[in-house]
C-alpha cells in the first residue's frame, strides 16, 4: 500500500473530485465536508453528509413479506 502511494496517487482522485467536481455532475451527491491524506501512513478520509438510503422490504424464509414501492429519483436502499 505503502508503495502505490509513493509512486500512484490512488486515493487523492476520491477526494479532489468531492471537493472540486461534485457540483458539476448531473445527479445530487453528497455534500462534502472534510477530506484529508496522510502521504506517510497512506490512510486517508474523507466525511460526507449522511445519505438518507429509502426502507428496505422485508425477507423471510426465502419469500418477499414486505413489498416496499419506490418513487421516480428516491434514493435506493443498500445492497446486501
Amino acid at each position: 500500500r505503502k508503495e502505490l502511494s509513493m509512486y500512484g496517487d490512488v486515493d487523492g482522485p476520491e477526494i479532489r473530485a468531492q471537493m472540486l467536481l461534485t457540483h458539476l455532475f448531473p445527479f445530487r451527491t453528497a455534500k462534502f465536508y472534510f477530506g484529508d491524506v496522510c502521504r506517510e501512513t497512506t490512510n486517508w478520509i474523507l466525511i460526507s453528509e449522511t445519505i438518507p438510503f429509502s426502507r428496505r422490504g422485508r425477507v423471510e424464509n426465502g419469500k418477499v413479506v414486505e413489498q416496499v414501492e419506490y418513487e421516480p429519483y428516491q434514493i435506493l436502499p443498500v445492497c446486501g
